[in-house]
């Protein structure tokens, strides 16, 4: 989820623009990992 953020912060700010938001979904998936560190660390995308 992060990796895909990132990529698209990185994309927008190439052009100059402001990222978008985080989605209803990506905030639900931000949030869980916060509140599971470990589960953080099996999925790969968070590093």
């Amino acid at each position: 989820m992060l990796e895909a953020y990132r990529k698209q912060v990185a994309e927008r700010a190439a052009e100059g623009i402001p990222p978008k938001p985080l989605t209803a979904e990506q905030v639900a998936g931000l949030v869980d990992l916060l509140k599971n560190p470990q589960l953080a660390k099996l999925k790969c995308y968070w590093i």
